[in-house]
């Protein structure tokens, strides 16, 4: 009995001490959150970026894998209250904002973040519809940077892809189909 007690304690320590990526490794399930403006709250359809990356760990590792998806169109910042222990954090930010305080703002939330959820991975993206690398995306890398974040880039990746962007979304901003595709490998 002690034995399995003192198994069950290391495994639980093991899993509070596990990043997002280890915990996926080591079969613990994990939460994550996704806050962001429409083009977060566009990937939730059942073609969209954030259904496909929950679709995709789950498949690859056996983990359960939640999402919390908090986006909202025009939206430029969020709250949050919830007893959710978050191990991964996506921020998708930028079309709706000006870039008046987006770097205090964007700064903000990942601070917010931090504070609430200390143990917790982030993802920042860079948002395709700037379409090149505005000053608010310079921000966002510069941030990211600083706080030693990744970012996933799906600027260079619609550039990068082959196909003209206005095939890659329906509205100029939103992507498509075939845009969700490319957030999701970003």
């Amino acid at each position: 009995f002690t034995e399995n007690q003192a198994k069950a304690e290391a495994l639980k320590q093991k899993e509070a001490e596990d990043s997002f990526y280890q915990k996926l490794v080591d079969g613990f399930d994990v939460n994550v959150l996704v806050v962001g403006d429409s083009i977060a709250e566009n990937g939730q359809g059942e073609k969209g970026w954030c259904t496909l990356l929950q679709n995709n760990l789950r498949k690859t590792y056996g983990n359960s894998v939640s999402f919390t998806n908090i986006s909202m169109g025009g939206n430029a910042s969020y709250a949050l209250n919830d007893d959710v222990d978050y191990d991964l954090a996506i921020i998708c930010y930028g079309q709706n904002d000006g870039a008046d305080g987006f770097s205090t703002n964007y700064e903000s939330i990942i601070r917010a973040i931090r504070s609430k959820y200390p143990d917790c991975s982030i993802i920042s993206i860079l948002e395709s519809s700037q379409r090149t690398y505005t000053e608010k995306m310079t921000t966002i890398q510069s941030i990211c940077e600083h706080y030693s974040i990744q970012v996933a880039d799906t600027i260079a990746a619609f550039n990068n892809s082959g196909k003209a962007y206005d095939d890659l979304t329906g509205d100029g901003v939103h992507p498509n189909d075939a845009g969700q595709e490319i957030y999701f490998e970003t």
